[in-house]
């Protein structure tokens, strides 16, 4: 058998440019559009292919991207636009930022935003470049569960080239840093099609193509047909089968992943044999993946797979933007208060700027201090994920004269020092907490022997009990009821309250006391993790259950403890 070696110098893409440009324009449009792409396209391909990409992709899966997004333009203005952001959609934004101005530069063309230049629209008579008009959006209490959508310019912008790629079917890559928001922003995306299901899967370090098989077995019939054996949508127009980190799965002993070997065959043939070999066919479901960049735990995804797929890079969002999602958001929360002082419109946006100031300086000093050691662990990396939790955190506490400011460090206390390890980092937080409520707001808090508890509360928050101010006294004298208690009904209980303890008891009661609330806890052997959940779930009356995990515990045996509890 012979082999042939082709490289990429070897691909004409005149040629792939010309076979699209017979089949995807209309007669109408054609010589104008060729006209663009031979005084542009060429030239910013060229531009592009200089810059390190985001995730590795061959030319051709670039060239392609890059058709997608031009071929409905009307003037040479939406022709710009889509080169920005169908070739720069997988650079750093950086390097997009410097590829979109010298796009538009070749145009004669001036950028709204230079670090973004991405982030406008196109009038679609004129031409002209404009920024993103602003969307007013009042949201309530009830909105916030959904995790709504704060329409940004850069959001309107990411969403906008999104819907190019699902309006037209094709296969595409969601990336970005942890907790940047891809969840938020396909979701909303979807909501904008018509007829069209959507079905989740999670990917872990085990996922296999059997799992995908069995989840489209689950949302879709298999019909019979001229073509054999047809996959088509249950009771629905389309299917968007939404794949989350698909970079999880470890590869084989050869580098392989087979996840994403059954994709690239999904995507390549539009559909796969069974173990039978048995031929099954895809009909109008659509591929939509989420991944974040490779880190430890996260692997290389082949080319092959790449290049038949459209690629999108998101970041977290820009300082004026988060603050912008910070307002929606507080606005709401800030609403339920019965002091009409906190249901200003610009005391809501100080206090957002507070939030934001604390959460961008705790950052800076954290975790900067772990990247001068050595790689910053896990648990020091804060996302805008923790600044909305520390938000709507504040839901969770009864409304009491004069404590606010009370409520607003101590939640802040929850979601960020009890993460910190070292007893410096804690104590630095303090102060930059500190720091800027003495700034902003020219007050001073002090938590010491406070707490706020669900033991202490009478109001509750839906299914939810909230969470009330209690003294170290009052704490003590309930939790000394509750070990007698425990050890007359359960066990004896052996446990010194002093403060520390208390404390760590006041956090596990925040966690159990909220529908599903996840608690990791960490620390060496005979420091009271298991004593503080145990009294605590005593105390609301919930039942403990603990898995006998050994060096071989597997999802069979997970699955098996689960129906036991």
């Amino acid at each position: 058998m012979g082999m042939i070696f082709m490289d990429e110098t070897d691909v004409d893409i005149k040629e792939i440019v010309s076979s699209w440009s017979l089949t995807k324009l209309p007669d109408e449009t054609r010589e104008k559009t060729m006209e663009w792409v031979n005084t542009y396209f060429y030239r910013a391909l060229d531009y592009v292919r200089q810059f390190p990409l985001v995730v590795e992709t061959t030319l051709v899966g670039l060239v392609k991207t890059g058709l997608i997004f031009i071929e409905n333009t009307k003037n040479k203005g939406e022709f710009l636009l889509g080169l920005m952001r169908g070739l720069g959609s997988n650079l750093a934004l950086d390097k997009r930022a410097q590829f979109g101005c010298i796009v538009l530069a070749w145009g004669n063309l001036s950028p709204i935003d230079r670090n973004a230049p991405w982030e406008c629209v196109v009038d679609p008579s004129t031409g002209s470049i404009n920024p993103y008009s602003a969307k007013m959006q009042d949201f309530t209490v009830r909105d916030l569960q959904t995790s709504p959508i704060v329409h940004t310019a850069s959001s309107q912008a990411l969403c906008d080239s999104l819907m190019v790629c699902l309006k037209a079917s094709t296969p595409l890559i969601l990336v970005g840093p942890v907790a940047c928001g891809k969840s938020t922003i396909l979701q909303n995306c979807f909501s904008q099609m018509k007829s069209t299901t959507v079905a989740t899967l999670a990917c872990n370090a085990h996922t296999m193509s059997s799992d995908i098989i069995q989840k489209m077995n689950q949302v879709c019939v298999i019909q019979s047909s001229s073509l054999g054996r047809v996959y088509r949508p249950k009771d629905t127009e389309r299917l968007v089968l939404w794949i989350k980190d698909i970079n999880l799965p470890k590869p084989d002993n050869y580098e392989t992943v087979q996840l994403i070997s059954f994709l690239q065959q999904l995507i390549s043939y539009n559909g796969f044999y069974d173990q039978d070999n048995e031929h099954f066919t895809l009909d109008r479901i659509q591929l939509v993946c989420t991944m974040a960049p490779i880190t430890a735990g996260r692997h290389p995804v082949s080319t092959r797979f790449t290049a038949n797929t459209a690629i999108f890079f998101m970041d977290y969002p820009k300082k004026d933007h988060l603050l912008q999602i910070s307002t929606a958001y507080l606005a709401p929360v800030m609403g339920t208060s019965p002091d009409v002082l906190w249901r200003q419109p610009g005391n809501i946006q100080k206090l957002a700027s507070t939030m934001l100031s604390v959460f961008s300086e705790t950052q800076r000093q954290l975790v900067q201090e772990q990247q001068s050691r050595s790689r910053v662990p896990p648990h020091y990396i804060f996302t805008p994920r923790d600044l909305t939790n520390w938000i709507l955190g504040l839901l969770r506490y009864q409304n009491e004269a004069g404590t606010f400011f009370e409520v607003f460090k101590y939640e802040a206390y929850c979601i960020f020092a009890s993460r910190l390890v070292a007893e410096v980092h804690k104590a630095a937080f303090n102060s930059i907490i500190s720091t800027v409520l003495k700034r902003d707001w020219q007050t001073t808090v002090e938590l010491k022997e406070l707490y706020f508890t669900s033991w202490a509360a009478t109001e509750t928050l839906g299914k939810t009990k909230k969470l009330a101010k209690t003294t170290q006294e009052n704490l003590h004298s309930h939790v000394s009821h509750a070990v007698a208690s425990y050890s007359r009904d359960i066990s004896p209980l052996e446990i010194t309250l002093f403060p520390d303890v208390l404390t760590h008891l006041a956090s596990v009661d925040r966690v159990l006391s909220t529908p599903g609330g996840s608690l990791l806890l960490v620390g060496n052997t005979g420091v009271g993790r298991g004593t503080a959940v145990a009294l605590s779930a005593y105390m609301h009356r919930m039942q403990v259950f603990c898995p006998n995990t050994t060096h071989h515990y597997n999802m069979k045996a997970f699955s098996s403890d689960l129906k036991n509890a």
